[in-house]
């Protein structure tokens, strides 16, 4: 089959520890996987992989980063560090390429990409400790947001989107997590 590419909407990228006793095919992160459109997409070499009846089977341990493209590498950092409060671990407003976290510095690592921004892909989520504070600050900084809502899956929310469009969802779970 002819390999082709993926569009760039956005990029998940996956790490996992690397396996010796995978097939060095595996291991070396050549394996390629068919999409529903024909398209063949290659997962990186942090993937960990196994046989099982002959099928492969990807065991992801954890999300390690979202990248997005942005039109405004300034715009953009100026909103997520100035605005959002992300810690800001790589590039900056001058660079082609720049990485945030969190404060706590848990979770995925959001990576932001010089290039055509693209909307209406999905939605990031961030989970924050009161959404209706987050809600009155971005409304006083001049941002629109939706108003906060109730959902009925247990957690109040608002969306608004980044300067580039992309739909950000700011959410607290209503009821703490069983355990």
């Amino acid at each position: 089959m002819q390999r082709g590419t993926l569009p760039t909407l956005a990029r998940v990228e996956f790490h996992v520890p690397r396996r010796p006793d995978l097939p060095p095919i595996v291991a070396a992160g050549d394996l390629y996987l068919a999409g529903s459109e024909g398209w063949w997409c290659g997962l990186g070499a942090g993937l960990r992989a196994g046989a099982v009846g002959g099928d492969v089977r990807l065991d992801i341990e954890r999300i390690s980063a979202v990248t997005l493209k942005v039109a405004s590498m300034t715009n953009s950092v100026r909103f997520y560090r100035d605005v959002l409060g992300m810690q800001i671990i790589y590039g900056g407003e001058d660079d082609c390429f720049s990485s945030f976290r969190t404060k706590e510095g848990a979770g995925p690592i959001l990576n932001l990409e010089q290039g055509r921004s693209v909307s209406d892909w999905g939605r990031l989520i961030f989970h924050v400790a009161d959404v209706d504070a987050i809600w009155a600050y971005l409304r006083e900084k001049g941002f629109h947001p939706e108003s906060p809502q109730d959902a009925p899956w247990g957690e109040r929310y608002f969306h608004m989107p980044d300067p580039d469009g992309h739909e950000l969802s700011f959410a607290r779970p209503l009821r703490p997590p069983k355990v």
